[in-house]
């Protein structure tokens, strides 16, 4: 009987901190998505993006064809000029693999430099309508196991955000 009595006491107990609390969502990936500057920046970024896949796609075309060039030619080779050749093609595969890599990190760097901003603004947006609505705290959507679809904020901050 006593036991019974106590689990609901000490529900209670940890339930009464959270009455009164407004708490709200937020997909903040969606509202990065969603508002002006975010196009425009993903748009940009994929521009940037197809701009050098196509840059290093040619790269690797002409190389495999200067691997099949080599290939037909070795028969003929001296095993010095064989080790030579096939020293300079890996070197070359190296630096395009390394150019490969420095172009991803050029667009990681990018995407930061043009959605920081954009995530700043969104935070001050977020804090208005959060403030607006009496929320003590805004909370990434993604984060919570459930959510009640009335405290998800996201697309009034869009709305705000596109003004």
């Amino acid at each position: 009987m006593l036991r019974k009595m106590l689990i609901p006491v000490a529900l209670l107990m940890f339930a009464l901190p959270a009455i009164g609390q407004t708490i709200g969502t937020i997909d903040v990936q969606k509202a990065m998505t969603s508002v002006n500057d975010g196009k425009a920046a993903q748009a940009k970024l994929e521009k940037k993006m197809k701009a050098k896949k196509a840059e290093l796609d040619k790269k690797q075309k002409d190389l495999l064809a200067k691997k099949a060039a080599l290939q037909q030619k070795m028969a003929l080779m001296t095993p010095q000029e064989k080790n030579k050749k096939l020293q300079e093609y890996q070197q070359k595969v190296m630096s395009l693999q390394n150019e490969a890599m420095e172009a991803q990190k050029t667009l990681q760097r990018d995407e930061v430099s043009l959605t920081k901003p954009i995530l700043l603004k969104l935070k001050k947006i977020t804090a208005k309508i959060a403030k607006k609505h009496h929320m003590k705290i805004v909370v990434e959507k993604s984060a919570t196991v459930f959510s009640a679809k009335s405290i998800d904020i996201t697309n009034e901050v869009i709305r705000a955000y596109n003004k």
